[in-house]
């Protein structure tokens, strides 16, 4: 492909993946390995890209992924405690249709239970019936004592789940497997960002990309892509 060829194909208005194509059978032909190499400058972002890219992964494998496996051990290994159990008030009253009821921590009449109980509204209601409010207010106090003890079962479970995470470092080495991928993303950007000098430079990007699993159509990519397409189109130096 003669490099009138190339010009027209980039100037033409291709698809970025035929562009892709393009690029990858012209940059030999330019003549030297070193040039089809791409750019020293690039090539050294590539390389300390990638070297952050094996540090992050070889982190996560040996200190990161043991220490998450340790963490949901020990969440399986809890023995969680069985809610405490519904009750039911000793006192009643007749209702509308002349039948002694109860209440039950079960029901949905717990809520009401604590209006009568604690707004002066509701218990002026109730002036009437005070078989019918002695029976609320006693169903507020069990709702209010089983959901005590619920919420201490719960506090005793956030500490032991706390505890595994302080004893197994777990936010420390999130941090720093945080700051390893951060590492590996800026290089990343940086690379792209990279001028290409040549067609090479830019098959150098476009393989990075598929190397790693990402797709040509990734953002990170065709941005500056399309700036390096443009720029050699128009016969720029980077």
């Amino acid at each position: 492909m003669t490099r009138s060829t190339t010009r027209r194909a980039l100037i033409g208005g291709a698809g970025l993946l035929a562009v892709a194509g393009v690029a990858q059978c012209a940059a030999p032909a330019h003549g030297a390995t070193a040039a089809a190499a791409g750019s020293t400058r690039l090539r050294r972002l590539i390389a300390l890209q990638k070297r952050a890219e094996l540090i992050a992964a070889a982190y996560w494998r040996e200190v990161g992924a043991p220490a998450h496996a340790a963490l949901k051990a020990a969440h399986a290994a809890y023995v969680a405690e069985p809610e405490p159990p519904h009750r039911t008030t000793t006192k009643s009253f007749v209702n509308i249709n002349g039948e002694r009821r109860t209440f039950s921590t079960d029901g949905f009449s717990c809520e009401m239970g604590r209006r009568v109980r604690d707004w002066p509204e509701w218990a002026d209601m109730c002036e009437e019936d005070p078989e019918w409010h002695a029976a609320h207010v006693e169903l507020a106090d069990l709702a209010d004592e089983r959901d005590a003890i619920i919420a201490e079962q719960q506090r005793r479970r956030k500490d032991y789940e706390h505890a595994a995470l302080a004893r197994l470092n777990i936010v420390a080495i999130n941090r720093r497997y945080d700051q390893l991928c951060d590492r590996d993303f800026a290089l990343w950007d940086r690379a792209m960002a990279e001028p290409a000098e040549t067609l090479a430079d830019v098959v150098l990007k476009i393989d990075l990309t598929t190397e790693s699993g990402r797709d040509l159509d990734d953002p990170s990519l065709i941005v500056p892509l399309v700036a390096d397409i443009r720029r050699l189109a128009a016969g720029e130096v980077a």
